[in-house]
């Protein structure tokens, strides 16, 4: 029987989503003469992540203070139950009201709001920092957060924030053996999946005002629907999974040579310089690539993915695939490692790897330009809290 630490081992996780992202489209398109390229580019990706991860370095503390039950962090913790629990509340008893979904990239990229993204961003990461140290040696605790944030997480539009609590919550109960995995439960996960996430689409597109039991309603119907014509289950299957969409991106940027740095990660130097002041500021690259290669997103506001290596290759061609690839095998080497050493900060660490591991998972959607910036916001909020922790500065 394989260890659980095999199921959080970075390479593990790097394989399975090269799979799902990479290797799964190409052993479905017709013709793989044209995605031949694009294919061979991904695994010499793939293994230069495998090489960052071998490289030897010295040992990276960054987490050093142990987490400490303060009654500021009680009160943190309620109040994000709280939160969740009245979001659990209106989406049961409230009814729902969904108009129509709306990327709105164009519409962010030109406002102010991504200060106001900042703010709840930061929010967030406090929320999974102060998490993680009261889940340590509380299965109770952990389950209950787990159950409240997974409740909350479906009100959300957005798919991804129902598999980022799954992903988070997950990968700690595994660290800790709060939750028993194996084999067979991968594979059923696995084949259950694309179900899911194809309901969370209907879900998600589903446009009316309703109660949650009628909502049930559309989506079983939407479901039966659906799988009675073979074709159209399977094509619903491909888009519910997004895998396929970003693939065929990212086979057309590499198939144009489609390099283009200062909409990618260099955003970042000048990101938040508002747009009144630089009307000419370059857009996000998942914009430019819609204009390229779908008008009707772009024109609709929103923009296409092209996976983490598309993405890359638009940073940087294929030396920006091999170097990014590289860099990200180096920190996810770090950061397993001093998970596994650690034993006073030793949540914290584990917490650390399970928003890494989401921001991992973002990245090979194709979101590696569009939230570098979250990363780090991410990095230098853990920090600056665990700082807190030292200097007694929360009481």
């Amino acid at each position: 029987m394989l260890k659980p630490s095999f199921y959080l081992h970075p390479i593990t996780i790097n394989t399975f989503l090269f799979i799902y992202f990479i290797f799964l489209p190409f052993l479905f398109v017709s013709n793989k003469s044209e995605y031949f390229l694009a294919f061979f580019i991904a695994i010499l990706g793939f293994f230069s992540f495998i090489f960052g991860y071998k490289l030897k370095f010295k040992r990276v503390m960054f987490l050093e203070n142990e987490f400490k039950d303060l009654t500021i962090k009680r009160f943190l913790l309620i109040v994000f139950i709280l939160i969740d629990l009245s979001s659990i509340y209106s989406f049961v008893f409230g009814g729902i009201s969904q108009g129509a979904y709306n990327l709105g990239y164009l519409e962010v990229a030109g406002s102010n709001s991504l200060y106001k993204q900042v703010f709840h961003v930061a929010i967030s990461f406090v929320k999974f920092y102060i998490y993680s140290g009261y889940m340590k040696n509380n299965k109770r605790l952990f389950m209950t957060l787990f159950l409240v944030s997974l409740f909350a997480s479906f009100s959300s539009r957005v798919r991804f924030d129902v598999v980022q609590i799954i992903i988070f919550f997950g990968v700690f109960g595994i660290y800790f053996k709060y939750i028993k995995i194996g084999l067979l439960r991968i594979a059923i996960i696995l084949m259950l999946s694309p179900i899911f996430m194809l309901a969370m689409l209907i879900k998600r597109d589903y446009v009316g005002n309703t109660n949650i039991s009628n909502l049930f309603v559309v989506i079983q119907n939407s479901m039966q629907e659906i799988f009675y014509d073979k074709t159209h289950f399977f094509e619903m299957i491909k888009i519910s999974m997004e895998s396929f969409a970003t693939f065929e991106i990212y086979n057309k940027v590499i198939a144009d040579n489609f390099i283009s740095p200062t909409n990618g990660i260099i955003r970042i130097i000048f990101n938040f310089i508002p747009r009144s002041i630089w009307s000419e500021k370059p857009y996000p690259l998942q914009i430019v690539l819609a204009s390229e290669y779908n008008k009707t997103a772009y024109n609709a506001g929103g923009g296409v993915f092209a996976n983490i290596y598309g993405d890359a290759y638009a940073n940087g061609g294929l030396l920006g695939i091999i170097v990014i690839m590289f860099s990200l095998g180096i920190v996810s080497k770090m950061l397993y490692n001093e998970t596994l050493k650690q034993t006073e900060s030793q949540a914290l660490y584990v917490g650390f790897y399970c928003v890494f591991l989401i921001y991992f998972t973002h990245f090979y959607r194709g979101y590696l330009s569009d939230m570098t910036w979250q990363f780090l916001l991410f990095i230098m909020t853990f920090i600056f809290l665990n700082c807190l922790e030292k200097y007694k500065i929360i009481k």
